[in-house]
């Protein structure tokens, strides 16, 4: 009955869940000559379930030769080890190799002839039981295997020397005394030759035979520090990739990998974004690097690939895991807080009263250049300086406002924030049995915004499950579930939709954020709001309760493979996978909303989905000393999404009534159909010779419904080769691992946007009753054809002393050639710009990993692990040979930001007009800096100490410029620090007085230039400056917005170091060692975002955004993980 409602359950999960298991089969083994005993093993374990334990002194130099077909695996022992001293042991999936009674009669350690039955309990490094170790008394076949819960029992002589071992771990010795209990902690072993990652397809390959750079972070750096957006885990972690982190609730970082964007696969399947899968359901992420590592994945993967693989059942042994995790973080303050002046406050010249908000006053209209604050003042009844201001009480008998003291309110801001929460709860329960594995997790996590009254929710579920259905015939299925919810998503981006666009940028300090808590004019609920301004700016609590943004999106990720074993070497499988997502959102602007806007209602639906069909025959053979793997494949993508948006126009009608017939005019409404496919047709061939060296050969033809007809089908090639050093040649001891790698690939690309070469006219408004449509202003060359991404990678991997000093290092150098782009073409022919075959580009980088364990003790063990890299890009070749592209010249850096700057003499000061001392602008754009970092590096440590452990990660980068409008808006409106310097009471007279320091004026001589800006000759002379300005407009000059750039004002270098995320934890797992059901707990303080130095004022640098982002939050909480 239990068998039967346990296939029940599992082909219940089928209709979602993953990976492949294949039983016991006959063995054939030819080895056609004299091969090494551990080389006639290798055959047996890729050929079968069948796992080698051995002493390596046991079977050294001993050679065989074996031919056998459809043997079981005692006839293979029998043949092998017939001329040598060595016996076997098979226990299970185990062959437990030692040499015979004869041999080491003269040898074994002296043991008493007294038997002791020992027992104990085997664990992995994390504490877990240990399934599958091999115990066996050293010298003797005398053996056994640990059970599901990790334990042994083993009857052996007093005195024995007993080992436990297993494939990837270091082996463990005692020594049999008194004792008849002994439990084993195994640690990983530091360097293991048949490690296996995932690749393209999520094809598992060794890694030792791979030719290019790829870098896995497994689940230990996403099991304890959570956050909504699992990918930032991976900031600083890998060699080549940049994360913006930003703060904003569903705000996704920008992720650049080598400097383009990568593809996402989660199971095997592509998606759009990553966003749904909960941190405790990843088993790894696996970052493939350039078009040489996802080639196999078409054009869509020309840049790389992240792949998300996650975890399943199939690791636990044949038993029931249930797992709990729980973290939460709250907000511990800020690491990066904007901070205004509170010295001076609302107004202008120095005067401030307020009459409507709306300029009326005395400038109570927009500005922060108004009063001191704070000046004490014996003649009013506060003891300070008091004007009229918007919460000024009314006279009852002049019905006129009465003066209050013009004191400053510092907090503002932080007094508007809430304290942020973020809490993440997984359940998950897994069972492996004979013929497969299943898993099923639920999760849940809740941020509360820093901003009040936002939010986001999040549900999902994973299930993951692998049945045989034959021998030869396996079925794997995946599903991710997951529903994101927020109540009110937060504007990003400038404008009064913004909370913090109305209390940092405009709102002086003389305002108290808390007293506009009541933001309704009483009696006035629901038309007036009770402001400081209203003209420009809302009341911050009246955005933040009042204009809402409903956002809703469930999504299915979900693949099903079914793979038939045709014979033991040739294998054929179909996969088929989807990615369906379904975005809806609203938009709930109030009728009072400031400038007599009567507010808004629009309402959006996104659904998009995704088809990727597979079928690939793979096969695998080994041939004496080399090995043939090798497959064919055919795809097929298809691409759909449905887009309907509408909107009021004019306003509402009634407040309060968030429906489009509530619309003061007849609402509009844009639809927007898309569908897009791609065929593909693919193969691989990877040749080994000795298990050292390793030559594949990748191709690919694409057909894209993107393309015109003659031009759609384009094939692309790679080659890749790696070499074992250390196992080729004899190097000295310290030398543990040496593998050198280079690689070479092609790939095409087709362009993503769908109906891109379409001529097509668009709809614009009505005229006179009519629709009107606008022509085209951009052709389309007709002969548009894909461009290609050429690359080439050089790589070592250097490991010494036992690996406990790593080292690799990687070279590449990527060629884009004939992007599809728009160029400036003559406007005679009737439009503005080309879609064709442009520019060509360069990118190249230098990536650099290393690794050391310093300390390794019994109780002790620190890792720690260092990346450092480089990424350039250039524009190599201009379209039609023109002298430049967006200012961009040949051989200059792609990311050169050319923007406006101020004109400067030798010694840096500002160069002014004599009759107004206002700086003269320079006629052609300059290179203010670079918008990418000119290295970027990272450092992960952990120290483990007993049951203890401390971790953290630093990230940084060095280099690179920011623009910030956040500083330019708040220096323009007087809010920002800067401006609070005593000169600016020299406006107070209303009349220029202000003289800079830095200031001069040309007194002789003239610069010329040639078209393009190059200086012909500048014999200019210099004077100090003696025109007085006013300190405000010479201040905003400086910080003009967009430019002209000046650094330290509107713009900032990028540089920063940042301590991202630390952790402390204990394992209590020794102590629930009896226990029948707890088998693991650990609890955790955890924090992210804990410190920062850099150069940027009032934003954080990681976020690199020009426009306004969010306050990076510091947060600090527990991780508990409990297993039953």
């Amino acid at each position: 009955m239990r068998t039967v409602l346990r296939r029940a359950v599992v082909c219940m999960l089928l209709l979602g869940t993953t990976v492949v298991h294949a039983q016991e089969r006959k063995i054939t083994v030819d080895t056609r000559q004299e091969v090494t005993l551990v080389q006639l093993f290798r055959q047996v374990e890729a050929s079968s379930d069948y796992l080698f334990n051995y002493k390596d002194q046991d079977v050294a130099d001993i050679r065989v030769s074996v031919k056998v077909a459809d043997a079981s695996i005692q006839e293979v022992m029998d043949l092998a080890l017939a001329r040598t001293s060595l016996t076997y042991t098979v226990k299970g999936r185990h062959v437990i190799i030692g040499q015979s009674a004869a041999r080491s009669a003269g040898t074994p350690p002296r043991t008493d002839s007294r038997p002791v039955a020992l027992t104990g309990r085997v664990t992995d490094e994390k504490g877990m039981p240990f399934v599958g170790v091999t115990v066996i008394q050293e010298g003797t076949t005398n053996g056994c295997v640990t059970d599901a819960d990790g334990n042994y029992r083993i009857s052996v002589p007093v005195g024995a020397s007993v080992s436990f071992s297993y494939i990837g771990y270091k082996t463990q010795r005692t020594h049999v005394g008194v004792q008849t209990r002994v439990d084993i902690r195994l640690e990983p072993s530091d360097i293991s030759l048949e490690t296996v990652v995932v690749t393209a397809l999520g094809i598992k390959k060794a890694e030792k035979s791979l030719g290019y750079s790829l870098q896995q972070v497994n689940s230990d750096a996403f099991d304890k520090v959570k956050t909504d957006n699992p990918i930032n885990a991976l900031n600083g972690k890998v060699a080549g990739l940049t994360v913006n982190t930003r703060a904003g609730i569903l705000e996704d970082p920008p992720i650049k990998l080598r400097g383009e964007t990568p593809i996402y696969v989660i199971n095997g399947t592509p998606v759009t974004y990553y966003r749904g899968v909960s941190s405790d359901d990843i088993e790894s992420i696996t970052v493939l690097k350039g078009p040489q590592a996802a080639v196999l994945y078409g054009s869509r993967g020309a840049n790389g690939a992240i792949l998300i693989t996650t975890k399943t059942g199939d690791d636990i042994g044949e038993k029931t895991e249930i797992t709990l995790n729980s973290s939460t973080m709250f907000t511990a303050g800020y690491l990066t807080l904007p901070e205004q002046q509170s010295i001076y406050g609302t107004g202008d010249f120095g005067q401030y009263s307020y009459l409507d908000g709306k300029g009326g006053g005395v400038y109570d209209g927009l500005w922060t250049w108004g009063p001191k604050l704070d000046q004490k003042d014996p003649t009013t009844p506060s003891g300070y300086f008091e004007t009229v201001q918007y919460n000024s009480p009314i006279d009852p008998k002049t019905g006129k406002r009465i003066p209050t003291p013009f004191v400053s309110h510092k907090d503002n801001f932080r007094n508007f924030l809430q304290q942020g929460l973020t809490t993440s709860n997984n359940v998950s329960i897994s069972h492996k049995f004979k013929e497969g594995s299943f898993r099923i997790s639920l999760n849940q996590l809740y941020r509360r915004g820093q901003t009040p009254n936002t939010d986001l929710k999040r549900f999902g579920v994973n299930m993951a499950a692998n049945y045989n259905i034959t021998r030869k015939l396996h079925i794997n299925a995946s599903m991710i579930y997951n529903y994101t919810y927020s109540k009110n998503r937060p504007w990003s981006g400038y404008g009064n939709s913004h909370p913090y666009y109305n209390i940092l940028v405009y709102m002086g300090a003389n305002n108290d954020i808390r007293d506009l808590r009541n933001y309704w004019e009483e009696g006035q609920e629901g038309y007036a709001q009770r402001n400081w301004n209203h003209v420009w700016f809302n009341n911050p609590w009246f955005v933040a309760e009042e204009y809402t943004r409903p956002y809703s999106e469930p999504e299915l990720i979900a693949s099903a493979s079914l793979d038939y074993d045709i014979t033991d070497d040739l294998n054929f499988m179909v996969k088929a996978a989807t990615d369906s997502k379904h975005q809806n959102q609203e938009e709930c602007k109030p009728y009072a909303w400031v400038g007599n806007d009567r507010g808004l209602y629009s309402v959006g639906s996104d659904r998009r989905v995704d088809v990727n069909l597979d079928a690939m025959l793979s096969y695998k053979k080994r041939f004496g000393e080399f090995d043939l793997d090798a497959m064919l494949g055919v795809s097929l993508f298809n691409y759909q999404r449905n887009y309907l948006f509408s909107t009021t126009e004019g306003g509402l009608q009634q407040p309060d009534l968030y429906n489009l017939s509530n619309s003061q005019n007849t609402p509009s409404t844009t639809s927007k159909i898309e569908r897009r496919r791609m065929a593909g047709a693919y193969g691989s061939v990877t040749l080994g010779y000795r298990d050292a060296f390793y030559l594949s050969f990748t191709g690919r033809n694409d057909w894209s419904s993107t393309l015109n007809k003659n031009n759609r089908s384009f094939f692309y090639p790679s080659v890749a080769f790696s070499a074992l050093i250390t196992e080729a040649v004899k190097l000295p001891k310290a030398v543990s691992f040496w593998k050198v790698r280079a690689s070479w690939a092609k790939v095409g690309f087709d362009q993503s946007t769908v109906y891109m070469l379409q001529d097509t006219y668009s709809f614009n408004t009505y005229w006179d009753g009519n629709a009107a449509f606008t022509p085209p202003t951009t052709i389309i060359n007709p002969n548009i054809k894909p461009y290609f991404t050429s690359s080439f990678e050089v790589g070592t991997d250097l490991r010494f002393f036992g690996s406990r000093l790593r080292f690799d290092f990687s070279y590449y150098r990527t060629y884009d050639e004939g992007q599809i782009q728009k160029v400036d073409i003559n406007q005679s022919s009737g439009y503005e710009e080309m879609l064709t075959n442009g520019n060509d580009y360069r990118r190249e980088g230098y990536e650099l990993m290393v690794g050391a364990t310093p300390i390794k003790t019994k109780d002790w063990k620190w890792d720690i692990s260092f990346n450092w890299f480089q990424t350039r890009k250039y524009l190599d070749k201009i379209y039609n040979g023109a002298y430049n592209y967006n200012n961009l010249k040949v051989g200059d850096r792609a990311d050169a930001l050319y923007e406006s700057v101020w004109q400067r003499d030798p010694q840096g000061n500002f160069i002014v007009f004599e009759n107004n001392g206002r700086p003269i602008e320079d006629p052609f754009k300059r290179v203010i800096g670079y918008a990418g970092a000119d290295w970027e590096f990272g450092i992960s440590s952990t120290l483990r100490y007993r049951n203890w452990s401390l971790s953290f990660d630093i990230a940084g980068r060095v280099g690179g410029v920011i623009r910030s409008d956040l500083n330019a808006r708040m220096i323009e409106a007087g809010t920002h620090k800067l401006t609070a310097a005593p000169e600016r009471e020299l406006d107070w007279t209303k009349t220029p007085s202000y003289i800079p320091s830095n200031a001069v004026v040309v007194v002789d001589g003239d610069i010329e230039y040639d078209d393009h800006g190059n200086v012909l000759y500048d014999t200019r002379g210099y004077a100090p400056s003696t025109t007085p300005v006013y300190f405000k407009s010479w201040i905003g000059y400086m910080g003009k917005l967009n430019g002209p750039y000046t650094m330290g004002y509107n713009l900032f270098k990028g540089d920063f170091i940042k301590l991202r995320t630390m952790s402390v934890g204990y394992d209590f797992s020794d102590l629930l060692s009896g226990s029948r059901i707890f088998k693991g707990l650990e609890l955790s303080v955890i924090g992210t975002n804990l410190l920062i130095w850099k150069k940027l004022d009032n934003e954080d640098p990681d976020a690199a955004y020009k426009n306004f982002s969010y306050p990076t939050e510091r947060m600090i909480g527990f991780n508990l993980t409990l297993k039953l």
